[in-house]
């Protein structure tokens, strides 16, 4: 999760710099409203992207409140490049790490980007023969009916991925 979280942070901050309630905000809302985050876990995060001088820390003047702002550093940059190049392995967390990555698409090469389509492409085709063997067993009417929905949003996925590799 924390990698996660990092590629998040330093990819919103790609766009703009922005205070820790509105990176939460905005991180929660990528999520879903089934997983949040909490300070307990983004604040210290946060500390020691700081302390890595991937991110830094501006005060923004204009606020009577003397507010921090976060801001992404030349080192964080190159940071940010490798997270976003570096494969997503085949896990439970897999979805979560591609839709942050898929946040920050616009701001890798095209290169970089069509490949992370190709590993999604290869995720959905590994789930969709995953899939099919189990109904090569005939478990059951049910579990099978569940399984076909399954495969055929997994099918229209990975469609979508190839036609966005067709894009670039």
């Amino acid at each position: 999760m924390k990698k996660i979280y990092t590629l998040f942070i330093l990819g919103t901050l790609m766009e703009k710099d922005m205070h820790g309630y509105l990176l939460k905000s905005v991180l929660n809302d990528v999520l879903g409203p089934f997983k949040k985050i909490s300070w307990g876990v983004l604040y210290p995060l946060i500390h020691e992207l700081s302390e890595l001088g991937w991110i830094e820390a501006v005060v923004d003047e204009s606020s009577d409140k003397s507010k921090k702002d976060y801001q992404i550093t030349d080192k964080g940059r190159l940071e940010f490049n490798k997270l976003m190049v570096e494969p997503i392995e085949f896990k439970h967390l897999y979805m979560m790490h591609f839709k942050v990555k898929l946040s920050a698409i616009k701001w890798i090469s095209r290169y970089d980007a069509v490949n992370i389509y190709a590993n999604y492409v290869q995720y959905t085709t590994i789930l969709i023969n995953y899939k099919k063997s189990i109904l090569a067993h005939e478990i059951n009417e049910h579990v099978n009916g569940l399984i076909e929905t399954e495969m055929k949003e997994l099918q229209l996925d990975r469609k979508w991925s190839k036609q966005m590799i067709k894009k670039l």
